[in-house]
């Protein structure tokens, strides 16, 4: 059901299931994710509501839906053939974990490798302000993990209630650390917590600064062409791997955007004209409009 008419759609407006009682802290804190059962049947619904959903980006919504939804439906379809489930809603992860507990985490993991005659790959940090698991965001980690073991930090919803230039997120974050959990490239996954008081009287590179050190990470990316690169890459160990090269695909905001304003027939027909020919098309690029 749709809530409100903004620009994007987003959670508020296809109604994931909640679990009553348990929240992305209380998931942190066990260990535990969704179910692949619960995850496909999730994600299924999520794609259906992108592609019916009347609009003037109907035709383009349908189309980046199933280039960004179709992997992770194939995953957990996978899964369901391949293990046996009793129908329960969550799995135990040994990838999540609280903000509070990941330097502790990594020192550990370092160590005990140290111990068994191993030398541990460096930790690379990537902070996320929605990382709704699109391709750019799937290629992002495969890049990372290429030299080191990829850590993701994603910002709670507060963030995006706080800047308002930014959308909500389409995909609840109880969801989307699950999708990070499952991916084979990925290595921990945590969610930032809350800025509070004293934290809004500094910078936001110091900040991030700050949250950095807490991590024990070595190293942390970010993408080529985004705001403040050069500024995030160095809040760790320096190397030129640490920039991400940019991953031509269409952003989340766009596979989400809905608009309001009437069209004529007339716009409306050249509309789907230009996105057949463009999306259509294999040999033209998504990023061509």
């Amino acid at each position: 059901m749709l809530t409100n008419e903004t620009e994007y759609l987003s959670q508020h407006d296809w109604e994931p299931r909640k679990i009553e009682g348990i929240d992305v802290d209380d998931m942190l804190n066990l260990g535990i994710i969704y179910s692949p059962l619960f995850m496909h049947e999730q994600l299924v619904k999520a794609q259906d509501f992108l592609v019916t959903t009347k609009g003037p980006n109907q035709n383009a919504r349908e189309i980046y839906a199933h280039e960004w939804l179709d992997f992770w439906i194939d995953l957990y379809q996978q899964r369901l053939e391949s293990d046996r489930t009793d129908g329960s809603l969550f799995v135990r992860s040994n990838k999540i974990i609280p903000f509070a507990e990941l330097s502790h985490t990594i020192d550990n993991q370092k160590l005990e490798l140290f111990k068994n005659g191993f030398m541990p790959r460096a930790r690379g940090l990537l902070f996320l302000g929605s990382g709704e698991g699109t391709p750019a965001h799937r290629f992002a980690i495969g890049y990372m993990s290429l030299e080191t073991i990829p850590v993701l930090a994603f910002e709670r919803d507060s963030y995006t209630q706080r800047n308002k230039a930014r959308r909500n997120r389409f995909i609840p974050i109880e969801m989307l650390i699950t999708m990070m959990s499952d991916l084979h490239t990925s290595g921990l996954i945590t969610v930032l917590p809350e800025r509070l008081g004293k934290d809004f009287e500094i910078s936001d590179n110091e900040y991030y600064q700050k949250l950095f050190n807490e991590t024990s990470a070595d190293y942390c990316y970010a993408t080529i062409g985004e705001p403040y690169t050069e500024e995030k890459v160095r809040r760790g160990v320096y190397a030129d791997f640490v920039k991400i090269p940019k991953y031509e695909s269409a952003s989340t905001s766009e596979r989400v955007k809905r608009l309001y304003e009437p069209e004529s027939t007339t716009q409306s027909k050249i509309d789907r004209d230009v996105y057949k020919l463009l999306y259509m098309d294999p040999t033209l690029s998504p990023l061509a409009i």
